[in-house]
């Protein structure tokens, strides 16, 4: 065996080629040759360019050293344990290749590896119906049939269905890259945001959707969300009390933890009353002469069932639950709190009465009166009386006991007075008409202008005392007449519209001893509007 020296070195490879193509001349001539490559790296497989995919920094493989080192897949002796008959064949023997690049089956017996024969031999990745019992499934995909290439180097994945990545949701995926299936970050509960598929297309990718009910953020269509409550409370939800709580699906507040509310039927917090529960309330605690409380809705106090419907003094308070009906009083104000207002006290006796005993305003209680000649027309907010010639009395059924006490009654006129003399009055202490003991009248005299004190025993009237008035008031204005029996004094007195006054008073023990008997209304010789009539005890 001849072998050549490699002139150039271990990196040259013009002079190996010449070298090789000399062995292979003599080869002819001496009868062999063989070329000794141990001083030359692993050449491999060459890529496009010629170069070849291990260089010599990367690849310490020797080849012919025994011992099979990547990339080699057989060095000498060493098969990496294969055999003749793992390539396919009979029997034999089995040796590596001279280069190292692969195995030498010339010296095995038999036929060897047939691609087309139904078996899968030796380096055959399968070989028709035999697959080496692969399948689609095995293979990645879901399904199909798998086949074997004609060439049996391969399977082939042809005929199998759906694989994840294929971006097109096949069972049992959940998705495929781009394919969702329709669904969206809303659909899986969030408010906004993109949503994506998992690189096994096991489920759905939410890690950039936004805002989702148990996120502890009050977001979207959210009421409130856990702990946040956007700053509600059981107080702004309407109750008194408790600690408020947002709904798990966060469309809500949860106030089963919050006490005490307008409309549980309970008197709490701030509350009047409450449904039927009053507490013992009734229209007097609103300051209403009569009547039935009952409850709004916002649990303070009805007064409407309390109320008359009617403001006679248009000050803004309900007649029946005015302190002064008939005096303007919006601030209703009472400094000795005995539930008569200020504005009707006694002049310079503010401790002399206490309560209205008779309040009418002429709307509904017309069986209270009693004509005793004249013509009275009660209703329409006043009643009307006249009487030409002589007098005509309108009594009420009220009898003032001989105690302390006022009657009062506001009027105009409507025309102008009959000729001769003529007044209006309020009776009081009239013992028993028809009888005629006694009887007192407080009276006014619109053409003298003159306020006086009249008496009547066995029917004839005389004055006891008068005072003249100043006064520039009209018919239709109001005029008002006022007696008040103050122990052994009564004073009769008027005021009108325009600020006028005057004062006509008597006294005696006669007064202290006969101030008991009915009371109301006088005209003699006149035409007179009443618009109200009170009494005060």
């Amino acid at each position: 065996m001849h072998r050549f020296a490699d002139s150039h070195g271990p990196t040259g490879h013009a002079p190996r080629l010449v070298a090789c193509a000399v062995c292979l001349v003599i080869a002819a001539w001496l009868g062999g040759c063989s070329f000794d490559k141990s001083g030359f790296p692993y050449n491999g497989q060459n890529d496009n360019n010629g170069n070849q995919n291990q260089n010599q920094n990367q690849n310490t493989a020797t080849c012919g050293n025994d011992v099979r080192e990547v990339p080699e897949p057989c060095d000498g002796a060493d098969l990496a344990g294969q055999t003749c008959q793992t390539q396919g064949f009979d029997g034999g023997t089995l040796a590596c290749l001279g280069d190292c690049t692969g195995l030498d089956t010339s010296q095995c017996t038999g036929t060897g590896p047939v691609c087309g024969d139904g078996l899968r031999e030796g380096a055959e990745a399968c070989d028709g119906a035999d697959l080496g019992g692969q399948t689609c499934q095995s293979e990645g995909f879901y399904g199909g049939t798998l086949a074997c290439a004609p060439d049996c180097s391969a399977l082939e994945t042809t005929a199998c269905i759906g694989t994840c990545g294929d971006g097109i949701v096949d069972v049992p995926e959940a998705c495929d890259g781009a394919d969702l299936s329709g669904r969206s970050c809303q659909s899986e509960g969030f408010y906004g945001g993109t949503l994506a598929c998992l690189p096994d297309c096991s489920g759905l990718q939410t890690a950039a959707c936004t805002g989702t009910c148990g996120d502890g953020a009050t977001n979207g269509p959210e009421a409130c969300d856990g702990a946040d409550l956007g700053g509600r409370t059981c107080q702004s939800e309407g109750f008194y009390s408790g600690t408020l709580a947002c709904l798990p699906d966060c469309s809500g507040f949860q106030v089963a933890a919050c006490s005490g509310t307008c409309g549980d039927g309970v008197i709490n917090g701030p509350e009047d009353c409450d449904g039927a529960s009053l507490g013992g309330a009734t229209c007097a605690d609103l300051g209403c002469l009569s009547g039935t409380l009952t409850c709004a809705a916002n649990c303070t106090f009805d007064p409407t069932g309390c109320q008359a419907g009617h403001d006679e003094d248009s000050d803004g308070i309900d007649d029946n639950c005015d302190n002064c009906p008939t005096y303007a009083n919006a601030g209703q104000a009472d400094t000795d709190s005995d539930g008569l207002g200020d504005a009707c006290e006694a002049p310079g006796d503010g401790a002399l009465f206490t309560h209205i005993q008779v309040f009418d305003p002429m709307l509904s209680t017309a069986a209270s009166w009693t004509v005793v000649g004249g013509t009275w027309t009660y209703g329409g907010d006043v009643v009307s009386g006249s009487r030409v010639g002589t007098g005509g009395n309108y009594l009420h059924a009220t009898s003032i006991p001989n105690v302390d006490y006022s009657v009062e009654a506001t009027f105009h006129y409507v025309q102008a007075p009959p000729s001769g003399n003529n007044w209006v009055a309020v009776v009081f202490a009239w013992s028993q008409p028809g009888v005629n003991l006694y009887a007192y009248e407080c009276v006014y005299e619109r053409e003298a202008k003159v306020v006086s004190v009249y008496r009547t025993t066995g029917g004839e009237w005389i004055g006891i005392a008068q005072a003249s008035v100043s006064t520039t008031v009209v018919d239709a204005q109001w005029h008002r007449l006022r007696v008040y029996r103050d122990g052994n004094v009564v004073r009769c007195e008027y005021t009108d519209q325009t600020g006028a006054s005057g004062t006509a008073q008597i006294t005696g023990t006669d007064v202290a001893a006969n101030m008991s008997g009915l009371i109301g209304l006088r005209v003699y010789n006149e035409h007179t509007v009443f618009r109200s009539f009170v009494t005060y005890q």
